[in-house]
């Protein structure tokens, strides 16, 4: 008895062709079937600064988690002297930490012109 397997996918869900042959009472009897697998894609989720972030991922990597959890106890200060230095994250990440560094530095600039009319 042989078997042949095919495995091919660019996406979910996963397709697995496979063909037995075997040799049953003097002849050849082949089977040629196709099996459809669904495997989920991962996905990581982080909270930035009080917002959710959901990232399909076939890799987390424990230093953005530990970056991440780094920004939320200091504050957005932290991401603007890191980005100073050259440090990048994903596109959805730097998408919600530029969100959040603009709001606040129009939050900084409007205490700047609170406290001179005071």
């Amino acid at each position: 008895m042989s078997q042949i397997y095919t495995i091919s996918s660019t996406s979910s869900p996963l397709i697995v062709s496979s063909t037995y042959s075997s040799i049953l009472g003097g002849g050849w009897n082949t089977y040629i079937g196709t099996s459809t697998f669904s495997f989920p894609r991962q996905k990581t989720k982080y909270i930035i600064l009080g917002e959710e972030c959901e990232l399909e991922s076939s890799y987390q990597d424990p230093y953005v988690g530990i970056i991440i959890s780094l920004i939320n106890c200091t504050g957005i200060q932290l991401y603007e002297e890191m980005k100073k230095n050259g440090v990048t994250f994903s596109k959805e990440i730097e998408k919600i930490l530029e969100k959040k560094l603009k709001a606040e530095k129009r939050n900084r600039k409007i205490k700047i012109v609170m406290d001179d009319k005071s």
